[in-house]
């Protein structure tokens, strides 16, 4: 078992890591690991804070370590309170102090835009350092909302939602925090350093979506808009193609479903566009450490005829994935008039994607940046 030292008094962001990597780390604290005092932290950026108190818990101890440094970048205050953002209104780190001056400060502002950075600044075993960032974009409210959180979370609101931080639970915060997701990418690369050697065969993952149509509705198709006097009644754009490759991906690194990310009892994902759901999952793949090695689809439906737009999708989903077009295979196929499909009663679509896990190996020399 490997153990690391996380540069932190807060057994609760152990132990969150600590479930995240599993036995292959042990994860101690510095005072667990012998060391006493104050870990500095007196740079200017993110980065230089990070990096410095890791390389201190490492120059005591000669143990892998990493540690993390967090701040808030509003864009109408060139990027104040940054790396001062504990400190904005003191050194006393009054929370509700930072909060009432930031809310002076952006007093009869417009722009409200802002973004969470967290930085983990990671050193191995040979001294190398590498660095995970984490980003949450969003605008500061004109008033705190939520009891949840701490620091600035009750003014924060993330893109996309329609609450601030301090009004999610940590459940649903942490997917989308800036620090859940540079814990995620600190994790995934703990692990893959962690597995053998050896090649892993790839992960299968199959996806299946039905939707009726209707007249006088538009007909989204692998992230394509298609004339047709019918489209798919659905929760959100209803593109069936899009919604069985999500599910295919997330089958295959047994994350669940669509519906568990992505419910259609939210109103937050009313009318979406599904090629934001497709980006976000593959982030989520990502995030767990898989590369997309393929996507298989057929779309099953009588009319319109498909041939024209398939290379459109094509390009359009592999745009939002990242993975090149010839990675991508889209068949079109009718029931022969049978069934509902036959019908033109609705279209289904179903995929088959595969997933490898990606490579691992450390990049040397100097910083390497996640």
């Amino acid at each position: 078992m490997n153990t690391i030292i996380f540069a932190t008094a807060n057994q609760h962001k152990i132990a969150e890591i600590q479930a995240l990597l599993g036995k292959d780390y042990h994860i101690v604290s510095p005072a667990q690991a012998g060391v006493e005092g104050e870990i500095p932290e007196n740079q200017n950026t993110l980065e230089g804070n990070a990096i410095q108190k890791a390389k201190h818990i490492h120059t005591l101890t000669r143990t892998p370590c990493f540690a993390d440094d967090t701040g808030l970048e509003v864009e109408a205050l060139d990027g104040a309170p940054g790396v001062y953002s504990a400190r904005y209104a003191g050194e006393d780190k009054d929370t509700a102090a930072n909060n009432r001056k930031l809310l002076d400060a952006l007093d009869g502002q417009t722009n409200r835009r802002a973004q969470f950075r967290t930085i983990i600044a990671l050193i191995d075993h040979d001294g190398a350092i590498h660095l995970f960032e984490g980003r949450a974009e969003g605008e500061i409210l004109s008033q705190p909302a939520g009891e949840q959180g701490f620091g600035y979370d009750p003014i924060f609101r993330p893109n996309g939602h329609t609450r601030s931080f301090a009004q999610m639970t940590m459940d649903e915060k942490n997917p989308i925090s800036h620090r859940g997701k540079a814990i995620a990418k600190l994790a995934a690369y703990l692990r893959a350093q962690a597995r053998p050697a050896t090649i892993e065969s790839p992960r299968i993952g199959t996806g299946y979506d039905v939707h009726a149509l209707a007249p006088g509705l538009e007909l989204w198709l692998g992230g394509i808009k298609i004339d047709h006097h019918k489209g798919c009644i659905a929760h959100s754009d209803g593109d069936v193609l899009i919604h069985a490759i999500c599910d295919a991906l997330l089958g295959a690194a047994a994350l669940g479903d669509i519906g568990t990310h992505f419910p259609d009892t939210s109103e937050e994902y009313k009318n979406i566009d599904s090629k934001i759901l497709l980006r976000r999952t593959a982030e989520i793949i990502r995030r767990a450490g898989y590369s997309i090695i393929n996507i298989d689809a057929t779309v099953s439906l009588q009319a319109p005829r498909l041939r024209p737009h398939i290379d459109a999708m094509r390009h359009t989903l592999a745009t939002v994935v990242e993975i090149p077009v010839d990675r991508i295979s889209i068949k079109a196929t009718t029931t022969e008039k049978l069934g509902f499909t036959g019908r033109e009663e609705g279209i289904a679509a179903q995929a088959v994607a595969a997933l490898q896990l990606r490579e691992a190996g450390w990049q040397e020399p100097g910083v390497r940046t996640f």
